[in-house]
């Protein structure tokens, strides 16, 4: 009864084991229903989850599961027999590493709420013996809601319609696809040092002098010819400004963004000084490293420098951009940012004075 997918035909279907509803009640072998971790899917798995009980099924609930590709291994691996999933999702996701089956996808069907259902219905089971049920209902795809007099005067009521006035320099506070690495001026995040935005969505390519898969060296020089210029930060900041200003002041824009950027310069700076413990480290032996080919996230030193970027600078980064100026000083914020390269300081001094003590003693 494991392995059944429901579609949301772009709209909403749920996936249930194949037979499932045909059965006799299932005392002893409930049917599990996942779902993804937001309000929409907990919500159909919920609805789901009443329709078996209703019909009298004994259900384990295992709504809010995950992301797309945790419920997706686990519906394959058999830990649940049902979630709501997309048609979008599906053909964006799980065949483009399959030739053949994304050559069989004709352009403009993940667009169309019958076709795309019909191509993933049959290529999950002609792939991964997963069975796609009627889909519900329902839809959900994204919608531009105009006002009646704006819409006659510009002849746009369809979405190629509203591409091609945009396309043609009609007004519009900033032109937004579903891209998000084009949006934004700086990567913020999940990294050492914030830095200028990748020039490609696949972030796999990149590799900086030292060979490691990281837009910057260790100690904060980009990457070179992965990431975008400063013209091109420029006009980023210019348009995310822009959409700023269509409710706040100029001063209080102006005053956010440079707050905003001073940040960026002080978190990388105060990583920098921890990245600087940390090689120091290295060098003297206190700390196997990199270049005993050894994990560089495993010592106590180790681990203080990676709480430096990824918790205290990623967090003031955040609190910063989102104007929350008491967070990013002291919950996690800049506070613990000196607070930790002290730490590293008096550990540095600590496995120095270690290390000579064990070296006298083996003299001895």
């Amino acid at each position: 009864m494991k392995k059944i997918l429901t579609a949301l035909a772009f709209a909403a279907t749920a996936l249930f084991g194949a037979n499932a509803l045909a059965q006799a009640p299932n005392a002893g072998d409930p049917i599990v229903v996942g779902s993804k971790q937001f309000t929409e899917q907990i919500v159909l798995g919920k609805v789901i989850i009443q329709a078996l009980e209703n019909a009298g099924y004994e259900v384990e609930d295992r709504t809010n599961l995950g992301g797309t590709a945790v419920n997706r291994d686990a519906l394959e691996a058999g830990e649940i027999d049902v979630y709501p999933n997309y048609n979008g999702t599906a053909i964006s996701n799980w065949y483009r590493d399959i030739p053949w089956a994304q050559e069989s996808i004709p352009e403009g069907t993940s667009g169309d709420a019958y076709a795309s259902y019909a191509t993933v219905s049959a290529l999950d089971a002609a792939i991964f013996d997963l069975v796609w049920l009627r889909p519900a209902p329902a839809n959900n795809t994204y919608a531009l809601a105009v006002t009646r007099a704006w819409s006659e005067e510009n002849g746009v009521t369809t979405m190629p319609q509203f591409a091609e006035y945009v396309n043609d320099g009609g007004e519009v506070v900033a032109k937004r696809s579903h891209r998000m690495n084009d949006r934004s001026a700086w990567r913020l995040f999940g990294l050492p040092y914030a830095h200028p935005h990748p020039k490609s969505a696949d972030t796999t390519i990149i590799k900086n002098k030292a060979g490691l898969p990281l837009p910057t060296e260790l100690t904060g020089e980009p990457a070179q010819g992965y990431l975008i210029d400063k013209k091109e930060q420029g006009k980023r900041r210019a348009s995310m400004r822009g959409i700023c200003l269509q409710c706040h002041a100029t001063s209080w824009v102006d005053g956010h963004f440079a707050r905003f950027e001073k940040s960026i310069e002080t978190t990388n700076q105060m990583t920098r000084t921890a990245t600087d413990i940390i090689l120091a480290a290295w060098k003297k032996g206190l700390a196997k490293g990199l270049d005993k080919q050894d994990s560089i996230f495993n010592e106590a030193i180790e681990r203080m420098w990676v709480e430096q970027w990824l918790f205290y600078a990623n967090s003031t980064r955040f609190a910063s951009a989102m104007g929350g100026a008491d967070y990013g000083v002291f919950a996690e914020g800049r506070w613990y940012m000196s607070k930790n390269i002290q730490q590293m300081a008096d550990w540095l001094r600590f496995l120095g004075a270690a290390h000579k003590d064990e070296k006298i003693k083996t003299k001895k």
